[in-house]
């Protein structure tokens, strides 16, 4: 992947990057989806139809793992005559590279251990039929790997490009879609009761209202000694306890 930080304008750069990859963005955005170019109206429409795309070769490559495994089974179990071409050197290789592939997915364990027998065979005994075609399904395999792995490079482009390009956005359904400027703000005038409800929310928080704790209100015991009197009549008024209370009548 090329590197956008160092790009003056890493639009243009990218716009490039997916031309190369069939997708021209413009009025409208042509992606190019199998052998034709579809018209899609943004490119949340464009990532839909590559991940349908990239849906569909899946089946096709799914079927024909297992069809390699069968093969596997049949060369494992098989003897006949080899007539030592080409195609053995590109068995021996495809075994191996195959191999190495499966066992990057979980789901293909059992695909594997299929494969992983033919290394403990003799090619000699292999029939020149069943090799090749062996190596026919090793190249269908690669093939429609490749394209689900470029499919994948395309949506990693179109995001790309929506995080550069991206201005104001709203979420939901609607996600993705540029919003003009009326939409972006509005007036604090207009929504009076949205920061009055706010404000009262602010307010009953706890930290302003200490007597209200997690499980509810609570008693608070004052100290009266701590209560306000009158110091002209200090003698008899002052909450403070002292022998003069002891002499009142």
């Amino acid at each position: 992947m090329f590197n956008l930080k160092n790009q003056n304008n890493p639009t243009d750069l990218l716009d490039h990057e997916l031309v190369s990859f069939d997708i021209v963005i413009g009025p409208r955005i042509s992606v190019g989806i199998g052998d034709e170019m579809i018209e899609s109206e943004n490119l949340v429409e464009c990532s839909r139809l590559i991940n349908e795309a990239i849906s569909e070769i899946k089946e096709h490559l799914w079927s024909r793992w297992h069809d390699l495994r069968n093969l596997s089974e049949v060369i494992c179990n098989s003897s006949g005559q080899n007539l030592g071409s080409l195609e053995n050197l590109l068995f021996l290789n495809g075994v191996k590279k195959i191999y190495f592939l499966s066992k990057r997915f979980s789901d293909l364990n059992d695909i594997s251990e299929s494969i992983k027998k033919l290394f403990y065979i003799d090619i000699v005994n292999i029939p020149s039929s069943l090799i090749i075609q062996f190596n026919h399904l090793y190249l269908s395999i690669k093939i429609l790997h490749n394209l689900i792995m470029r499919e994948i490079y395309r949506l990693f482009l179109i995001k790309r490009y929506q995080k550069i390009s991206k201005t104001a956005q709203i979420s939901g359904p609607w996600s993705n879609l540029d919003l003009p400027m009326e939409e972006r703000v509005w007036s604090a005038e207009e929504d009076e009761e949205y920061f009055a409800d706010r404000e009262k929310a602010r307010k009953d928080q706890v930290r302003y209202n200490p007597e209200v704790g997690k499980l509810g209100y609570f008693y608070i015991w004052q100290d009266l000694a701590r209560g306000p009197y009158d110091f002209n009549d200090m003698a008899i008024d002052s909450p403070y306890k002292s022998r003069l209370l002891l002499s009142r009548p």
